[in-house]
């Protein structure tokens, strides 16, 4: 059987970080930023919704901290899905350092579900997938002045999501890891709404520990008694 290429199994990613990738060269740029910045900021940066963040605090001369404490907020949630790829992790530190700065929740999600992701091209498919996301930057920065920003565009990112939830669920369709999820998004929207995301992993997390425990009790092996 022939292998599956590269391109086919980061095809999800592709279709949904071009489109948002130049908007957010569109946006950084219409708020009258030199053309390359965006470039830069998705070539050393690469942090997705940080990013878009990134144009309002750039553009309000936000403070070095606030800055590093909204992307801190934001991207706290790798802590807790970063740990379960440590199979995919290469073995030099050259490659690990790039591996660990180019996860993102739509890479990961695509090495979880997708049967042709491999500890093997693990790296290949984390830069291919940086590489869209800079090529769209750089498509949408370069054609900012001539093209006006499409409506609605922005919610491709959302469909990205969808379609990977899908990809999910059908590699894992454990009911039971479903209705952590939900309830982990209900107790984060109950609580802390104004911190979802962070509050909603940290209970997801709990949740799967307690889980973990509690099979791993009932599975444990009853000593036998001495005679």
């Amino acid at each position: 059987m022939k292998p599956t290429s590269l391109f086919t199994i980061t095809l999800p990613v592709f279709l949904g970080y071009i489109p948002l990738g130049i908007t957010f060269g569109f946006l950084m740029v219409s708020q009258g930023i030199a053309w390359y910045i965006p470039i830069i900021f998705s070539v050393f940066v690469f942090a997705g919704a940080a990013q878009f963040l990134a144009v309002g605090l750039v553009v309000n001369h936000a403070s070095l901290m606030d800055t590093a404490i909204a992307t801190f907020l934001i991207n706290l949630r790798h802590i807790f899905f970063g740990l379960s790829l440590y199979d995919f992790v290469p073995h030099t530190w050259a490659k690990k350092a790039y591996f660990m700065f180019g996860i993102t929740d739509e890479t990961y999600s695509l090495l979880t579900s997708s049967k042709d992701a491999t500890p093997k091209n693990a790296l290949s498919i984390v830069a291919l997938n940086h590489s869209y996301w800079v090529m769209g930057t750089a498509m949408g920065a370069l054609l900012a002045t001539s093209i006006p920003p499409i409506k609605g565009i922005e919610f491709s990112l959302t469909a990205l999501f969808v379609i990977l939830l899908i990809e999910q669920i059908k590699s894992n369709p454990a009911l039971k890891n479903i209705g952590i999820g939900v309830m982990a998004c209900l107790a984060a929207t109950w609580l802390l709404p104004n911190y979802f995301l962070v509050t909603a992993s940290a209970i997801a997390l709990l949740l799967l520990m307690l889980d973990y425990y509690f099979t791993a009790r009932q599975n444990r092996p009853i000593a036998q008694e001495a005679p």
